[in-house]
């Protein structure tokens, strides 16, 4: 009978506590979501510089002379004696050149196979690459890229990036909170999972310098000197590396 009486009670007061927590309302939670940005430019410490040479034809560069009448190849051993001469002179080191293809293509018109390398250099600043830009002969070359800018201490460059998009969100929210005559409250998630991104275009890497007159696919394909103000207007767009943060941020509205 005791324990028949106990269970009873036990029951009354389970279905007792569960009819009180039925009418208990959870806490409305008001909140603002707001993006915070920020951007910062940094030097490079390491510039990848690639330059690109073919064999050519001297005729090429007389505009009165027909593509099938090209007859006088430069070999490229002679125009990679220049580059290299012209390059040591522009202050890069030897250790700083390396060949990464050796390669070649042929002409439409006639049957010569012309012969090409591709030379990638590791500069450490931007002066080397204008000295690049004066000292050497554009006859030759068919491109040069800057492919990759880096600098050792990016990763903390990015977490300051990201420390002032966060300040930029804490700062947007408050201003249009209190617009409302309310008050910011705590921060209830953060979302920095976008990683940023790195601010150069590849489309200016992949063109600094195009050697447009250096394609043999029609006659009127016919040389010239290279536009070396090309060069320096594009490198000037590229010289620093541009670092985009975005940050998403909730916070409590009190």
């Amino acid at each position: 009978m005791k324990k028949a009486l106990f269970l009873a009670f036990c029951l009354s007061m389970a279905i007792t506590a569960g009819a009180q927590n039925a009418t208990v309302q959870p806490e409305l939670i008001k909140y603002i979501d707001v993006t915070g940005k920020a951007e910062m430019e940094i030097e490079p410490d390491e510039i990848t510089f690639v330059i690109n040479i073919t064999e050519y034809w001297k005729e090429e560069f007389d505009k009165k002379v027909k593509v099938e009448n090209f007859k006088t190849k430069v070999p490229l051993a002679e125009i990679e004696n220049d580059l290299v001469t012209a390059l040591l002179k522009a202050g890069v080191k030897k250790e700083e050149i390396s060949v990464r293809e050796v390669g070649g293509h042929g002409r439409r018109i006639g049957k010569d196979f012309l012969n090409s390398k591709r030379y990638e250099l590791k500069l450490k600043n931007f002066k080397v690459v204008d000295n690049i830009i004066k000292t050497v002969d554009t006859r030759g070359i068919d491109y040069m890229n800057i492919t990759e800018l880096k600098n050792d201490k990016i990763g903390e460059y990015r977490l300051d990036c990201k420390v002032k998009a966060l300040q930029a969100a804490h700062n947007k929210a408050k201003v249009l909170v209190e617009a409302i005559g309310e008050e910011l409250g705590e921060v209830l998630t953060i979302d920095s999972s976008n990683e940023g991104s790195l601010g150069y275009s590849r489309p200016e890497f992949m063109n600094v310098y195009s050697a447009k007159s250096r394609s043999f696919e029609s006659d009127a394909a016919v040389g010239g000197a290279m536009d070396i103000e090309e060069v320096r207007n594009s490198i000037d767009n590229i010289r620093k590396i541009k670092l985009n943060e975005r940050t998403s941020v909730r916070f409590r509205i009190k």
